[in-house]
């Protein structure tokens, strides 16, 4: 993934989601222009934060993302490196896909696999 632009206004932000069930239930990772990265459960509406951790995000510059969601364990990768980590059990299944919020964003060589 690499941001190409950031809108402005409240934080911009990239990332993938795990366990989409609807708009308002699902897993998160966010790449933030704050320069953090978080981990989130949107679950019936409402936002909580799993993990979090700086990231000094580099404008053109490509990451390489991933988000794991096994059984109740979820994992957040960057570059090979683990990053962020939670144990959550509130959505069992989904489907898997890219987000952005106010983020142009470039993904590249995007592989679901579910286990």
């Amino acid at each position: 993934m690499r941001q190409i632009s950031a809108g402005t206004g409240t934080q911009p932000w990239f990332g993938l989601f795990a366990r989409y069930r609807d708009a308002n239930n699902y897993y998160y990772v966010t790449v933030r222009n704050s320069n953090e990265i978080s981990l989130r459960r949107q679950l019936n509406g409402g936002v909580l934060t799993l993990d979090t951790a700086p990231f000094t995000l580099s404008a053109g510059t490509w990451y390489s993302l991933r988000l794991e969601a096994i059984r109740d364990q979820l994992r957040v990768y960057v570059n090979g490196r683990l990053i962020l980590e939670a144990t959550d059990t509130a959505i069992a299944q989904g489907r898997y896909g890219a987000i952005m919020y106010k983020s142009a964003t470039a993904y590249d060589d995007v592989t679901v696999t579910q286990p």
